[in-house]
């Protein structure tokens, strides 16, 4: 059965559904094709309504979760004036501090565990960095020890 919605009129006729615009194959007094149609539009008003404050609850959950802010203000200032621009591809815009172990991994919020990444390169470097966390302790160490076979590499020669 339908939710009763306080803004229905009975004698008011709808052809298509309000929320997606489908036919509606239902009597004609309801909005909605389906109760799923109804169920989703109301939420949406709710939200809608309710935004401010469900942003708030939400940015509080993250803080609680992630043991308060990610880095404080005051490192982050730090963390700018060390690297004032992107550590891969050197760019100075839309900034940003990114963990290098994440907190899943069991990263902290200290300021050796941040650089600082363009928005393209975190995104990068978060997509490349979620398959090494997920490796085994020892399939880690060999990757690392492989990377800095590498690194060296290009540095003598």
């Amino acid at each position: 059965m339908q939710p009763k919605d306080p803004t229905i009129n009975k004698n008011e006729h709808f052809d298509n559904c309000v929320r997606c615009n489908q036919p509606n194959l239902r009597p004609r007094a309801w909005k909605y094709c389906s109760p799923r149609c109804s169920k989703l539009h109301l939420k949406s008003l709710y939200r809608k309504r309710k935004s401010e404050e469900l942003n708030q609850k939400n940015r509080e959950h993250r803080r609680k979760a992630i043991g308060g802010y990610s880095i404080s203000p005051n490192n982050r200032k730090d963390l700018f004036d060390i690297m004032p621009n992107c550590q891969k591809c050197n760019s100075r815009f839309n900034l940003q501090s990114c963990h290098i172990k994440p907190h899943w991994a069991g990263g902290t919020n200290d300021l050796y565990n941040f650089i600082v990444l363009c928005r393209v390169c975190h995104f990068n470097f978060d997509n490349q960095m979620r398959s090494f966390w997920n490796m085994p302790a020892d399939q880690q160490a060999i990757v690392a020890a492989k990377n800095m076979a590498d690194d060296l590499d290009d540095i003598l020669y």
